[in-house]
């Protein structure tokens, strides 16, 4: 067997160990985050596709894609983390052992073919993420445990369902045992609906798909953009490889029951998401925003398709960039949370800054020139040939929503007087935040190599 898969999980987590044990200064530590990141990025193109431990563990393009996310993911929160004011309790030594190692149990999660392994090393990330949110508010870190360990209950029972008809964990076994019996003593009868359907609840609630989002809306209380970032930005990243492979791989024999959960999920995520933001206007902002990009992000997976799974995944690299894009130039500004409107006043006097702001703006809303629009244009075209015209004209709904919002909000900064920033972050973060914008650009302008990788992750799903 070829288990130099496993090489960047286990050099995340003994790079964590390492900086937590030895006395680095903080930018040498830093230093040594951004090397190992960046080396890590580079060798994950040059890791032989390979199937381990009986089938239950594989490393396709679609780890290879997942991973690749979660290490730029990994990188940003880290750079968030040294430049800005962590809680007191915590250093940035401190921090590296839980951010690379939820990063590593999360590149493993993205090969997992067995629920078994999925919730294991899904509690394991989980217990992990609970550590590092309890050192900003013990309470919420409770509550999210608390929450979570509810939908894995639920995801508990649906195995149970699952395993009780079939005898198997690994979902392609799974899916190859219900359709021999299918054909050797027909229909196994409702038990196996209920086992799907639980599942997806489970995995719907723990991406905080409508109406379950509410889970993510006390994460604003901590005073710091990093536990919803790794929350929303990291977490989410691992726990949606896995989804897709169930619902691709497993779930997508029996369709119509999760299917029609999952794209209601993704309809009302969307409408509510933008409707929260005209009427709630500027509470809870980016709750509301993030909801509207899961909603497009999950839409694409009901539909059980190669292209409308290439198009959704094309449109995460869109959704990752452009929302880490927000986060770092907030993080410059030393906001604890989304403004858009404070920050389009506060950066009327950095020109620069100020357009890599609506660069990424635009890319969520999905406005020409940038990456987003080629993801919800791919969105719109694969929902409607896939026959989900009312799932594909309440995105397109929802993106005019956002316009008009995002719109009102650039227009009054223009009509009021520029606010002056007295106090920044480091210039370092303004670099990356303008860095982002130019991907999005450039990446919107010539986007072959993200449409590359996202077909050829699609393309390791079978069909």
């Amino acid at each position: 067997m070829n288990f130099t898969v496993f090489f960047p999980e286990l050099i995340l987590f003994l790079t964590g160990v390492f900086i937590s044990i030895f006395s680095f200064s903080t930018k040498k530590a830093l230093l040594l985050v951004v090397v190992i990141l960046i080396f890590l990025a580079v060798s994950l193109f040059g890791l032989p596709q390979t199937d381990l431990f009986s089938h239950n563990y594989a490393w396709d393009n679609l780890s290879l894609y997942f991973s690749l996310l979660i290490l730029i993911s990994t990188l940003a929160a880290c750079l968030v983390a040294y430049h800005t004011q962590l809680s007191p309790r915590i250093s940035f030594r401190r921090f590296m052992p839980w951010i690379f190692g939820i990063s590593a149990l999360l590149i493993f999660l993205t090969g997992a073919h067995n629920l078994l392994y999925f919730l294991a090393i899904w509690s394991l990330a989980q217990v992990l993420f609970y550590f590092f949110l309890r050192e900003f508010d013990s309470g919420r870190a409770w509550s999210y445990l608390f929450l979570d360990l509810i939908s894995t209950l639920v995801i508990v029972v649906g195995t149970g369902f699952l395993f009780a008809i079939t005898g198997n964990l690994n979902l392609i076994d799974i899916k190859t045992t219900l359709v021999v019996e299918f054909f050797t003593r027909g229909s196994p009868g409702k038990v196996l609906h209920l086992g799907f359907i639980l599942i997806t609840i489970g995995l719907i609630s723990k991406l905080g798909l409508f109406p379950f989002y509410f889970s993510l809306g006390g994460l604003q209380r901590s005073k710091s953009l990093l536990p919803y970032s790794i929350s929303s930005l990291l977490l989410r990243l691992g726990l949606l490889a896995f989804a897709i492979r169930f619902w691709q791989r497993c779930a997508i024999i029996y369709t119509d029951d999760w299917q029609f959960i999952l794209s209601t999920a993704c309809t009302l995520s969307v409408l509510w998401g933008a409707f929260g933001l005209l009427l709630w206007k500027e509470r809870k902002e980016w709750l509301y925003l993030d909801l509207v990009q899961l909603g497009f992000l999950a839409g694409p997976i009901s539909v059980a398709a190669f292209t409308p799974l290439s198009e959704g995944l094309f449109f995460l690299g869109s959704y990752i960039l452009g929302f880490w894009g927000l986060i770092l130039i907030y993080a410059y500004l030393n906001y604890t949370g989304f403004d858009l409107a404070g920050a389009l006043r506060h950066l009327r006097t950095d020109r620069l800054l100020f357009w890599a702001l609506v660069i990424c703006v635009g890319s969520v809303i999905g406005l020409p020139a940038t990456l987003g629009f080629w993801g919800r244009y791919g969105i719109f075209s694969s929902l409607r040939e896939a026959k989900m015209p009312f799932l594909a004209y309440s995105g397109l709904l929802a993106s005019l929503i956002l316009a008009i919002y995002f719109g009102y909000l650039f227009i009054r900064s223009l009509l009021t007087q520029p606010v002056t920033i007295t106090r920044l972050s480091h210039p370092t973060l303004r670099v990356l935040g303008i860095i982002c914008a130019l991907a999005l650009l450039v990446l919107g302008l010539f986007p072959d190599f993200v449409l590359t990788l996202a077909l050829e992750a699609a393309g390791s799903i079978p069909f």
